[in-house]
């Protein structure tokens, strides 16, 4: 009887111990699987997460586009030979012929930020030929934008713009106070002087003398874009002084340039059509000195002055509706490459921000 009874004790463990034995896997299994599952949602919901930000993105992109699209389009409709060009036809302070846009769900909005004055905002275009441009400008022009948008002396802008020349020519002769490979060479790290065209702004920085402050400084007064003459009818008092008018001489030409309502970039803008008539122009409002007339012709006879352009800049910024997320294109369209089959898109930027 005692054996039987033994026997079925240990049988009735068995069996306890064989449920919690099961109870102890089954809970394991659910642990694991749980686990799983939440491991699985993380991964789909990141990816849910990064498709739609993808989707966002894209469609920020193609918005912004929109953008450059609609100003490439009011610019090629004057055609790639426009007889000239002002500040009124780029966008100015009127927001009629670019401004902003919509696409869908989406806006566009096309302006920059130069040659603001009591918080005036302005629309449209930038115009690459309103500034110098480093490629095509003379030695004595660069060293003197240098002087006076970066507030340095005399000498070192003289050093700065004779590195600047022999960066961009094609010889390997050093001007008196310039530097050619001999110089870049002894650096460490070394590197060769280019000796042809500046393509990319970031590229100054390795040019002997230039410094961040100095860039940023003169950035808003250069080109690398354009035929290299400066358009009249656009620039701004800091290149005119560059080209080495006197400031009696700029109070007359903006004076010209505001007409009647005495704001520049607006529709009631005098224009000077014509290279060959500026002096005349000028003269019929207002009487310029025999220094004054001289010196404009000396720059017209040199090919520095023109009253059209070729080279702009476009700046489209794309929004969603209740999306914080920006997307910013900055690119330059040379209008005169148009028609040519050659690419006329000469730089593109693209990138993605918060507002």
């Amino acid at each position: 009887m005692l054996k039987l009874l033994t026997s079925r004790s240990r049988k009735l463990n068995l069996r306890e111990n064989s449920s919690g034995s099961i109870l102890m896997i089954a809970m394991w299994a659910l642990s694991v699987l749980t686990i799983f599952a939440i491991a699985m949602g993380t991964g789909v919901n990141s990816k849910i997460a990064f498709v739609s930000r993808y989707n966002t993105r894209h469609s920020l992109s193609y918005i912004a586009e929109s953008g450059v699209k609609k100003a490439i389009a009011v610019l090629a409709a004057k055609g790639a030979d426009s007889e000239y060009d002002i500040l009124a036809e780029m966008g100015g302070t009127s927001a009629s012929i670019f401004g902003s846009g919509t696409v869908g769900k989406g806006k566009f909005h096309i302006g920059y930020d130069v040659f603001v004055k009591n918080n005036v905002k302005r629309y449209g275009v930038q115009d690459e030929e309103g500034k110098i441009n480093i490629n095509e400008a003379g030695y004595d022009v660069i060293a003197a934008l240098i002087v006076l948008a970066a507030g340095i002396d005399k000498k070192q802008a003289d050093d700065l713009a004779a590195a600047i020349v022999d960066w961009r020519d094609t010889d390997d002769f050093p001007l008196i106070n310039g530097v050619e490979s001999s110089y870049y060479t002894s650096l460490n790290p070394p590197y060769a002087c280019k000796n042809s065209p500046i393509q990319f702004f970031p590229e100054v920085m390795l040019i002997r003398g230039m410094t961040g402050d100095i860039y940023n400084r003169i950035q808003p007064y250069i080109s690398l874009y354009g035929t290299g003459k400066i358009n009249i009818n656009t620039a701004g008092e800091m290149v005119l002084r560059a080209l080495g008018m006197s400031k009696s001489l700029i109070r007359k030409i903006m004076s010209f340039r505001t007409g009647i309502d005495r704001s520049i970039g607006t529709d009631d803008d005098n224009v000077f059509t014509h290279t060959s008539t500026i002096v005349e122009d000028l003269n019929a409002i207002i009487i310029l000195g025999h220094v004054e007339s001289a010196k404009l012709n000396n720059l017209v006879a040199s090919g520095s002055l023109g009253v059209a352009s070729t080279a702009f800049k476009i700046r489209s910024l794309g929004s969603i509706k209740n999306k914080k997320q920006v997307c910013e294109i900055i690119c330059v369209y040379d209008r005169s490459k148009a028609d040519s089959g050659e690419e006329a898109i000469k730089y593109w930027h693209q990138r993605y921000y918060v507002e």
